[in-house]
């Protein structure tokens, strides 16, 4: 901001809106129009996070026996400040169901925070996938991770999330009028391994 003759591009993965009095062109996860100057480019696809994401395309077509012994649902999440209302309302609900295992630092029940996500949530069925806030199009590497993984991802957060995956693969909560009624779909898939391997095995689909 210090160069005032120079061309200005905002760049973020974050939950924020660019400012084009300010900025001459930008880069976000926001699905906007303006022109040529904004670009959407959602934060799973860049950096670290596209490992991410071309392991969720290419995941391998899984059968009974994978999950079979598998542990019921995990909860990574570290950063204390950025935890959302709604994070804290569905792990209560899931709580009261089967215990999470929580591997980050925050809620923290497996002897401390894991030193692998995606390794930590392969042993899992679901995974809890939710961004620190609900906003059109923002969509962070949380579900993508999920997916890597080869688990269910309960997910919240873009209310548009469905134009972006296979619906048919997760668990979409912006579908469903109230966090118990997910819970009630969680159960149905947690006891019938056939409905579940089904949706393990449904295609990510990127859009």
């Amino acid at each position: 901001l210090k160069y005032d003759k120079s061309i200005k591009i905002f760049y973020t993965g974050e939950n924020k809106r660019p400012n084009f009095n300010v900025a001459d062109y930008a880069i976000s996860f926001d699905c906007m129009t303006f022109e040529d100057r904004h670009l959407r480019v959602p934060l799973y696809k860049l950096f670290k996070y596209r490992t991410g994401l071309d392991l969720a395309l290419n995941r391998k077509k899984l059968v009974l026996s994978d999950i079979s012994k598998r542990k019921f649902c995990n909860f990574v999440v570290s950063n204390l400040g950025q935890s959302s209302d709604e994070r804290y309302s569905i792990l209560t609900r899931l709580n009261k169901y089967q215990t999470v295992d929580c591997g980050g630092r925050v809620l923290n029940n497996v002897g401390g925070p894991v030193k692998d996500k995606l390794a930590f949530q392969r042993q899992y069925k679901f995974s809890v996938a939710f961004e620190n806030s609900s906003h059109n199009g923002y969509c962070t590497e949380k579900i993508v991770q999920a997916f890597a993984a080869g688990t269910i991802p309960i997910y919240w957060g873009d209310p548009t999330i469905a134009k972006q995956f296979n619906s048919r693969a997760f668990i979409n909560c912006h579908d469903y009028n109230s966090f118990d009624a997910v819970i009630e779909r969680v159960k149905g898939l947690d006891v019938d391994h056939d409905r579940l391997l089904d949706t393990l095995n449904e295609p990510v689909g990127v859009k």
